[in-house]
């Protein structure tokens, strides 16, 4: 037995009343909020309560004295009954000493579970006015429960240790099983369907509950260790020092495992060798190491990864020379310097600033590189500052700061050692430095041994100005018009080198001899000013080219920068207003009147094309001619602004028609009108009884024999009809497809009684409204769909009848809105499904179809959905020119089709335009192919950018039915020029770190001599300095091919930087066609991860997941294929193969060959499973002499895999190797008879083993391919 969740529970409801408790027996009771006992033999009893399902009864109540005080009189008597009543047993008595209701002590009744009983509650009542009170009666128990069994199962975290959290999930997910966090809890927060994530190290549990009662047991995870990612807190700062002083970079970090400084002198990051402390401190400086930079990586506890610091920069300065010391030792202002508030008397030696501002101003230093002082102050917390200021031009002129001190970063009640850098006025030789306090209160601060460091000799580059901007030019044009600064330098001790951003460049001509880098040659170490011309490069994308900067060094001088900011302007249209709506015309009539909208256009390469939407046209004049495009000439790259006339077209169906004109032209963001309209119903019925109690022809008047003709009395116009008896009636002709009544009514004198009953006719009459009381004001009643009561549909004749109790009805204007039926098209039965076709010819077969409705100059047309069923790029395959409402369409699927089991046909029409239904689905086999050389299928368009974007994108193809040679790919990318291809150390280092992270049978290798198999997926990388550690390729499932283009583009090659429009890639192989494939930039998410991937036509699907990690680099393969292998059957080969999993598999393929490079010609085929997360094992005979075959594997939407390529010859000596999995150091044997044996590595790369008398020898660990004989193909793994 188990205990109940929820510990105690009321056995009986808690008595809190005097009434309202009719199952209580009670004797003599009084009261009304609470029980009182007074007289003799008053009691009260509780009804009949089962202790059989419950344990650790107990009973609580409250009591008080009534009538006075007596210890006799107020003593309450409890005693239980166990035989309904007949005795009773007293348990106890509890006497109340005050008049307040207060709880009495418990009392136990555990020992009477298991049986029923009673409790009576009494009192003496011998004095008949002294006794006591009762209230908040209360019996409760544990219910008794029986467990549910403990849970089995197994706890799995996503990752154990963690970074940060790891998500746990139970293997026997339930909404019963719970988690918990120690073994006995009992919350009910996080049922096990759901993962339970993690934040803190431990152990967690599941638990069981049947409702009431929680299982004995539960079931405990593995010790869970989270662990935490380090992060930097303070980031290092830069230093600069004079020679040969040393220099000290820290950082602080929490959650810190390790420390690694790095060095950068101009070659790239290295690791500087025992630097692994917080805190790095240089050797001795020399002015050559001005510049370098330092970093720190921060790892953290596995699997928490590292973290790097910001970058800093040393500066060193040649050795110090004082050119300014001063200690105030003198206890009063120095000669020359400018004081207010400052005292010197407070702590003599110090110059003290004690009132809530202050000054001190130096004399004059030239030349400055450095500063250093000491700075004190009190414990006071309150917030002070005192700033370092410069001033390049007199004592008392305009000053700049260069550094703030307060009591956040100097010493609490002591002295701090300050240093500010002076390094960018070493080429000035007017410059004064005031210290200057701000702050409300008068705490003080003490500043002594200031030291100023000057060097007259010091190299020096100046640039004048260093900011230039508004480099623009038109796209297509370019370069932009040329700006300049001037160089010059001092105190050289080497050439100064300027050196162009990549989007500029520089020349010392003006208009001509333009490049990226200029040498100025100095002479006794100076440079005279010389003018340097800069622009904006031609051939840009449209963007912004903002924040790059020419950067001029020289050996020992402070490099110098000029801020370049400019822009390249794309083609612009223009279009406004960018909505119109109204547009709309009664059915039947039509067009539209026509709208007008104007379009211009900036920067253009090209004509602006305006296409209209099916139901729209368009024109240049209000007039016309209308038609569905306009081409709008530009000239000189610009359009006038143009007004644009738009209007329905005429002949549409009733309906709303919300669809938009685009605006188009190469190179622009396209702009688009969004159109609002709609075809409205008219009334088919319309009247206003003008003609009195005359009835309108069709229209039945009963007993109508009067009109009101006084204001207020009728609706629209005068007169109304006058309804003055019971069973005066109004019938309308005969009406159809009625969708809206409205009628005008008002009350004369009427009163509760008096109707209106309003009745349509579908076969018999039904009540629409029965309207009781009238209204006794001009009223318009409507009814429609939506209406309260609705207007059911079908109803041929509507009826207004009078039920007269008192006073008479004004009855008007009746209106009623017919809506049109739409025409329809039906796509019925297609013929000679399913199809087969190849990739030279199609197949022919016909659908039926069926409309309603007129049509008028009609085609209809059948088109043909993709392999999916979506019409959103369908394919006209068949016509017929007529206006019936059925036909038969002659149909051809094209050839080339890709296989696939969901394709449809549908049938439209031109005029009206309707879009008819879709068929059944049917199947499509492609019976060769693929009908191309290869497919691009996706690219990533945008890498993780740290300035070397171009390093890390790639795009993914699928080899057809032939091999390729590398050496015969060429690439027109988007952006960059073409680097060729490289296969060597560096893109052997990528893909063997890649494999590291994968699990077989998923693996990346390179082409074997260059030799890309047929049916082979390829991963092209744009570069050999690929990190592969951006991304997660531990989900690949299957082999992939990789090729990588030569390093040295560093920009990114698709061409979305902050251009618009449509890029291109065109990738060419040899003989084949070229293939290429176009996206739009303005789909594209515009930060990390952005995708496009293509199907066979080459649609583009755009991708934004914003995160490089996560990019959907390759597809996972429908299958996994566990083995493909063939023996020798008399005059047949056995063929047989196994798959793990099987996900939208459609069929299998044997393909066979005379030679391995030969043309491969399908010679079998076997259904496959569709999807399965079994072992599935296949097989077949088949009669061939061919000695070559490969097994290709085709999913519902028509993708395909290959497996390897196998030999076998029946007439020839099979040759056997084993074992095919086999450890470090462990022989493989070779059985057959062998004259050649060639091995290579998962690269591609030949090895050489030990080979002896058949046996191979001492591979490392890894994945290897045997060729033997020149034609036995065997796959060996050493782990």
């Amino acid at each position: 037995m188990g205990i109940n969740v929820n510990g105690q529970v009321n056995i009986i409801p808690t008595r809190t009343d005097v009434s309202g408790f009719s199952t209580w027996t009670d004797v003599t009771v009084d009261g009304t909020t609470y029980i009182q006992l007074l007289v003799a033999g008053a009691n009260t009893i509780t009804p009949a309560m089962d202790f059989n399902s419950y344990t650790s009864e107990t009973l609580n109540f409250k009591a008080r004295t009534y009538g006075g005080a007596d210890a006799i009189e107020n003593e309450i008597t409890v005693s239980i009954s166990t035989d309904n009543g007949s005795t009773w047993i007293i348990l106890g008595t509890r006497t109340p000493t005050t008049t307040t209701l207060t709880s009495v002590t418990q009392f136990d009744l555990s020992a009477y579970s298991g049986t029923q009983v009673k409790i009576k509650f009494s009192v003496a009542g011998t004095s008949n006015t002294i006794g006591a009170g009762i209230d908040d009666i209360e019996i409760k128990g544990v219910l008794i429960c029986t467990p549910p069994s403990d849970p089995t199962g197994t706890i799995t975290p996503t990752a154990n240790p963690a970074c940060g959290s790891t998500t746990l999930s139970y293997s026997g997910a339930s909404a019963d099983i719970y988690w918990q966090t120690s073994a006995t809890g009992t919350s009910t927060a996080n049922p096990t369907i759901s993962a339970y994530t993690v934040t803190s190290s431990g152990t967690y549990y599941v638990r069981a509950l049947d409702g009431t009662c929680w299982s004995t047991g539960a079931l405990a995870s593995s010790a869970i260790t989270i662990n935490t990612a380090p992060a930097i807190t303070t980031q290092p700062i830069n230093q600069s020092v004079s020679e040969p002083s040393t220099a000290t970079f820290s950082v602080i970090a929490s959650n810190a495992t390790g420390y690694q400084w790095q060095i950068n002198t101009g070659s790239g990051w290295s690791d500087i060798s025992g630097a692994t402390l917080n805190s790095y401190t240089t050797a001795a400086t020399t002015t050559a190491m001005s510049g370098y930079q330092y970093q720190c990586i921060v790892s953290g506890a596995a699997p928490c990864g590292a973290v790097t610091s910001n970058a800093v920069t040393l500066t060193v300065n040649p050795p110090s020379s004082a050119c300014l010391s001063e200690s105030f030792t003198a206890g009063a202002t120095p000669a020359g310097w400018l004081a207010t508030s400052i005292s010197y008397t407070e702590s003599p030696g110090t110059a003290s600033f004690n009132a809530t501002t202050g000054e001190l101003v130096t004399v004059i230093v030239s030349n400055p590189f450095s500063l250093s002082f000491d700075l004190s102050r009190t414990t006071n917390t309150t917030v002070k500052s005192l700033f370092v200021e410069v001033s390049t031009t007199t004592q008392g002129g305009a000053y700049t700061t260069i550094a703030t001190y307060d009591h956040l970063n100097t010493t609490s009640g002591g002295t701090t050692a300050c240093t500010v850098d002076l390094s960018s006025y070493v080429s000035d030789p007017v410059v004064f430095i005031k210290f200057r306090k701000a702050s409300a209160t008068t705490s003080p601060w003490r500043l002594d041994n200031i030291e100023v460091n000057c060097n007259s000799t010091l190299p020096t580059i100046i640039l004048s100005p260093t900011t230039l901007t508004g480099f623009s030019y038109i796209e297509g044009a370019g370069p932009s018009a040329q700006q300049s600064f001037s160089c010059s330098g001092a105190n050289l001790t080497n050439d100064i080198t300027l050196t162009a951003p990549t989007n500029y460049e520089i020349s010392t001509t003006s208009g001509a001899g333009f490049g990226t880098t200029i040498t100025l040659t100095q002479s006794g170490g100076a440079v005279a000013a010389t003018t340097i011309y800069v622009r904006l490069i031609a051939s840009l994308p449209a963007g912004n080219y903002n924040l790059e900067t020419i950067n001029a060094t020289s050996t020992g001088a402070t490099a110098k920068t000029v801020t370049l900011s400019g822009n390249v302007i794309g083609p612009i249209i223009t279009i406004t207003p960018t909505t119109i709506s109204g547009i709309e015309y009664d059915f039947g009539s039509g067009p539209s009147a026509a709208e007008s909208f104007s379009v211009s256009g900036a920067g253009l390469t090209a004509n602006i094309l305006l296409t209209a939407p099916s139901n729209y046209e368009i024109a240049t004049v209000a007039g016309g001619p209308y038609g569905g495009t306009l081409t709008l000439t530009q000239s000189g790259g610009v359009v006038n602004s143009t007004t644009i006339y738009v209007r329905l077209k005429a002949g549409l169906s009733v309906g709303n028609y919300n669809q938009s004109v685009s605006a188009t032209s190469t190179g622009a963001a396209s702009k688009t009108v969004y159109l609002t309209g709609s075809v409205k119903s008219t009334p088919c019925l319309l009247e206003g009884f003008n003609n009195g109690t005359t009835a309108p022809a069709s229209w039945i008047f009963t007993s109508i024999g009067g009109t009101y003709t006084t204001s207020t009395n009728y609706g629209v116009a005068s007169p109304s009809l006058q309804l003055d008896a019971t069973n005066d009636a109004i019938t309308t002709p005969v009406i159809g497809g009625a969708t809206e009544l409205s009628f005008w009514i008002k009350g004369q004198g009427t009163d509760a009684m008096s109707a209106l009953l309003v009745e349509g006719f579908n076969g018999s009459w039904v009540t629409i409204e029965n309207i009781v009381p009238l209204p006794t004001s001009g009223t318009v009643k409507t009814y429609n769909s939506a209406s309260t009561p609705a207007l059911a549909s079908g109803f041929t004749l509507l009826r207004f009848t009078y039920n007269r109790s008192a006073g008479n009805l004004s009855f008007d204007d009746v209106t009623v809105i017919c809506t049109a039926v739409p025409n329809t098209v039906t796509s019925g039965t297609v013929s000679n499904a399913p199809f087969s076709v190849s990739c030279a010819t199609g197949s022919a077969g016909s659908v039926v179809f069926t409309s309603t409705d007129i049509f008028s100059s009609n085609t209809y047309t059948a088109q043909l959905s993709n392999a999916a069923g979506s019409f959103a790029s369908p394919v006209n395959i068949g016509s017929l020119v007529s206006d019936a409402n059925s036909g038969t369409i002659n149909v051809t699927i094209p050839p080339g089709t890709p296989t696939g089991a969901g394709y449809s046909i549908r049938v439209i029409s031109s005029n009206p335009v309707v879009i008819g239904t879709s068929s059944a689905a049917f199947s499509v086999t492609l019976t060769d192919g693929p009908c191309s050389c290869y497919e691009i299928e996706s690219i990533l368009v945008d890498a993780c950018d740290e300035g070397v974007e171009g390093e890390n994108e790639m795009f993914r193809f699928s080899v057809g039915a032939g091999n390729l040679s590398t050496g015969d790919i060429l690439i027109d990318w988007p952006n960059n020029p073409w680097l060729g291809i490289c296969q060597n150390a560096a893109s052997d280092s990528i893909v063997a770190g890649i494999n590291a992270t994968l699990t077989p049978p998923g693996q990346i290798v390179q082409p074997v001599g260059g030799v890309i198999p047929a049916g082979a997926t390829v991963m092209f990388f744009t570069s050999t300095a690929f990190d592969f550690s951006k991304f997660d390729f531990s989900s690949l499932n299957y082999t992939l091919y990789a090729v990588f283009q030569c390093e040295g583009n560093t920009a990114g090659h698709f061409g979305n930087h902050t251009a618009t429009g449509e890029k291109t890639l065109v990738f060419d192989c040899g003989a084949c066609s070229s293939e290429s494939v176009t996206y739009d930039t303005d789909s594209l998410y515009t930060g990390d991860g952005a995708t496009v991937d293509f199907d066979v036509p080459g649609t583009p699907t755009y991708s934004d997941s914003g995160y490089c990690e996560s990019v959907p680099v390759f597809d996972i393969l429908p299958i996994d294929l566990m083995y493909f292998k063939t023996v020798c059957n008399n005059d047949e080969l056995y063929f047989a193969w196994s798959t793990a999993t099987e996900t939208n598999n459609a069929y299998f393929t044997i393909e066979a060959a005379d030679a391995a490079n030969g043309d491969f010609v399908p010679v079998a085929k076997v259904d496959g499973a569709g999807n399965s997360n079994e072992m599935l094992e296949y097989s077949i005979n088949v009669e061939t002499k061919a000695k070559y075959f490969r097994l290709k594997q085709t999913d519902y939407d028509g993708k395909f895999t290959y497996s390897d390529v196998i030999a076998v010859d029946c007439e020839d000596n099979q040759v056997q190797l084993f074992p095919s999995l086999a450890a470090e150091g462990e022989n493989i044997t070779i059985i057959g008879e062998v004259s050649s044996i060639r091995v290579f590595d998962s690269m591609g790369r030949e090895v050489f083993p030990e080979i002896n008398e058949n046996k191979v020898c001492c591979l490392e660990p890894g994945m290897y391919f045997f060729v033997i004989n020149g034609k036995w193909n065997h796959k060996v793994v050493v782990q």
